[in-house]
């Protein structure tokens, strides 16, 4: 992969193709020379991974009801979230597009 790719890539913030190349690359061996490059596109890549999903402790709304997020994996683009009463509560994994982030109330 040439880095200049990479770069508009990044410039053209298409990161659903940024992240099928990096994986792409992580999954071969023989691309370890990449590797002194792909440093710069995996921070690019992880901080809008972490922006778009939610973090531990939002609350949000999934198919299943409404749940607290217990866990985030930016880089999957998914969460588990814990959702029921304390007692009867359940954790399932959800990819990022099924949930959404509850606001919180300002008052």
């Amino acid at each position: 992969y040439l880095e200049k790719k990479l770069d508009e890539l990044v410039e053209k913030r298409d990161y659903e193709t940024l992240r099928d190349k990096m994986s792409r690359i992580f999954a071969c061996p023989c691309c370890l020379n990449g590797f002194k490059h792909c440093r710069k596109y995996l921070e690019v890549f992880s901080k809008e991974e972490i922006r778009k999903t939610p973090g531990v402790g939002k609350n949000v709304k999934t198919p299943d009801g409404i749940g607290t997020v217990v866990e985030s994996v930016p880089l999957r683009g998914t969460v588990k979230v814990k959702t029921g009463e304390e007692g009867n509560f359940t954790v399932k994994e959800y990819n990022r597009e099924a949930v959404s982030v509850i606001p919180k109330n300002k008052s």
